[in-house]
């Protein structure tokens, strides 16, 4: 006897060019200025219910550097938009500039060292907390919504700097769930 499975997990890369980038260590400042996003094909449904940031760094991070290269400027926003305009920033209307910016919206936010060569820090943001289940995207949405990171920085001095989307995609057949 078999049954449907109406939602299979998801862990994605939030990336700017269909998933080619997933690091970005690179020099993403002025004219390079990239936009990774979290957006599902046509014809699919996701509901993200977590954002993953992964910053792995040489030397000691501090609250005001970002990983342990300088304080940003103009920093990261992160937020969900579609075509047309930005319709809520996530990172409480401030940008990020430094590890101490994600640490004060993530409750879980852990910073290690593995056998004092590396730094790494990790969070966890959960949209759960905001609205029940998670943001529901769908492939098929005329506006395009997506979640987007803006990235305008030199990331060069970092050594991983990555960003997962957690959640699930949605599967039932003529559902009118997410």
């Amino acid at each position: 006897m078999g049954y449907e499975i109406e939602a299979m997990p998801l862990v994605v890369h939030m990336s700017h060019d269909g998933g080619t980038t997933d690091n970005y260590i690179g020099d993403y400042s002025g004219e390079a200025a990239v936009e990774p996003v979290c957006q599902p094909p046509a014809g699919e449904r996701w509901v993200i219910s977590r954002l993953i940031i992964y910053i792995e760094d040489a030397g000691n991070p501090t609250l005001a550097t970002y990983g342990n290269i300088a304080t940003l400027d103009p920093g990261i926003r992160f937020g969900l938009k579609n075509d047309d305009e930005v319709l809520a920033y996530l990172d409480g209307g401030e940008a990020i500039t430094g590890n101490g910016d994600w640490a004060r919206l993530m409750y879980d936010w852990n910073v290690q060292e593995w056998a004092a060569v590396n730094y790494y820090m990790v969070g966890r943001f959960t949209f759960s907390k905001f609205v029940p289940g998670g943001i529901p995207l769908h492939g098929d949405d005329p506006l395009n919504q997506r979640l987007f990171l803006s990235l305008a920085e030199d990331f060069d001095g970092l050594i991983k700097h990555e960003f997962y989307m957690e959640g699930y995609k949605w599967a039932g057949a003529g559902s009118t769930r997410p």
